[in-house]
């Protein structure tokens, strides 16, 4: 293939140069074009021939897919952050609010018992 190619650059240094398309600069095209994708396929071929993990996934390729997975689980991790203050931020209005209710519940009836007692108490004395 190199071999070719070092022809195809002699030959073509050697012709007159035109304005138009000739059948030997489309088939220069043509060649150049078989040359590219056979060195593209020889490094795919030695790239995963010689490559000795437990999976064939390309760095660059598990790189970005982790990187996105990351940027997604953050923004989707903001959002659940956002929702669960708010239902923080209402529960523990809530809660307030019951607690406040209940110690003024319990606050009446301790009120309402000691006056009870106190009123038992003046009834036996009497």
């Amino acid at each position: 293939m190199l071999a070719a190619l070092a022809a195809e650059i002699v030959i073509a240094a050697n012709l007159p140069a035109a304005s138009e398309m000739t059948w030997f600069s489309k088939f220069s095209i043509l060649s150049m074009t078989f040359a590219f994708v056979s060195l593209i396929e020889s490094v795919t071929v030695l790239y995963f021939y010689n490559k000795r993990c437990e999976d064939c996934v390309p760095v660059w390729y598990s790189f970005t897919k982790n990187w996105y997975l990351v940027k997604k689980a953050k923004n989707s991790s903001d959002e659940v952050k956002k929702r669960g203050t708010v239902m923080v931020a209402k529960t523990t209005n809530f809660v307030m609010e019951t607690t406040s209710t209940a110690a003024d519940a319990l606050h009446n009836t301790t009120d309402s018992l000691a006056t009870r007692v106190k009123d038992a108490a003046k009834r036996r004395s009497n």
